[in-house]
């Protein structure tokens, strides 16, 4: 609850608490889920623009140039990335003076500087399960469910990081996210792997109860979109109309088209009932599906 000074004004400590009182802060995200705020959406995409165009010059300058690129490119990345959290600490340290400066701005929500600070649109609810059959899709023919053991996703044809094999022991009451990695290397999705037992378990008996797949067609006429159906038969060449459909109202959708050629929009279904959450967050760049993100995951409320 906020504080009040000597002449009754609210004073808020956090940028939660004012958020909150003003109804404008961000809703809670799944745990653990690699979508997130604005800058590290951002982040993704400059990274695999970075990784594609390195894929294309190793094709035509050779595999010894193209690492070359890649070691160059990957500097860069960690680079940018260290100063996009040097930035955010800054931007942190310095928000209570922001929010002090614009207190008593009636008219501050709303303007152009508040709707490009990196807030999206909540326009539906979390409150009714997603549709059913949400979290079952086919991948090359073969269909899953979530959530289903990892011995099941392994199928799919993807490869872990080289420390993790089926035999790799997850100790009781762990989780964590890994990567899927196409034939070539390059990072094709993710699933997030965990062991809610009271033992020791192998990776292969482990349960998977997320996945998150990228599309790189959206970003190269070069590529071919994965083989992919999930709902009611929709794939990465589907429309948000479809989505909309089949989905109903998002809960939230992010956008970003600041600049010319840069069209980028993120929605976001999500449910969180008593002791299952359901989630499904899609993402279009330039009005392709390039990444879609499917969760449905039972947990015991911490209340």
């Amino acid at each position: 609850m906020a504080k009040y000074d000597e002449f009754g004004r609210p004073i808020y400590e956090t940028a939660e608490e004012y958020n909150k009182a003003r109804k404008t802060g961000s809703a809670s995200r799944t745990y653990e889920s690699p979508e997130g705020d604005s800058y590290q959406h951002n982040t993704y995409k400059q990274t695999k623009k970075y990784e594609k165009a390195a894929e294309r010059y190793q094709k035509q300058a050779g595999s010894k140039k193209g690492k070359k690129l890649i070691l160059i490119l990957v500097c860069v990345i960690l680079v940018t990335q260290i100063a996009a959290v040097f930035v955010m600490f800054r931007t942190t340290s310095g928000i209570y003076d922001m929010y002090e400066e614009n207190w008593y701005e009636e008219d501050w929500i709303g303007t152009e500087k508040y709707e490009n600070s990196g807030y999206g649109e909540y326009i539906g609810d979390d409150t009714q399960p997603l549709p059913e059959g949400f979290n079952t899709f086919s991948y090359n023919g073969v269909t899953y469910t979530l959530p289903t053991t990892y011995q099941e996703i392994a199928k799919m044809g993807f490869f872990l990081e080289e420390e993790y094999d089926e035999s790799y022991t997850f100790p009781a009451e762990y989780e964590e996210l890994l990567n899927l990695n196409d034939a070539d290397g390059y990072l094709a999705g993710m699933i997030r792997v965990n062991n809610h037992t009271d033992e020791d378990l192998p990776l292969e008996q482990c349960i998977v109860d997320y996945l998150y797949l990228g599309n790189d067609a959206a970003y190269s006429d070069e590529e071919i979109a994965p083989d992919f159906v999930f709902g009611d038969n929709l794939s990465f060449e589907s429309s948000y109309e479809e989505l909309e459909a089949y989905f109903g109202l998002p809960y939230y959708h992010y956008e970003d088209h600041e600049e010319e050629g840069y069209y980028y929009d993120n929605y976001e279904w999500s449910y969180y009932g008593e002791g299952e959450i359901h989630f499904v967050s899609i993402t279009f760049w330039n009005g392709v599906i390039s990444d879609i993100s499917i969760e449905k995951k039972a947990y015991e409320p911490k209340y």
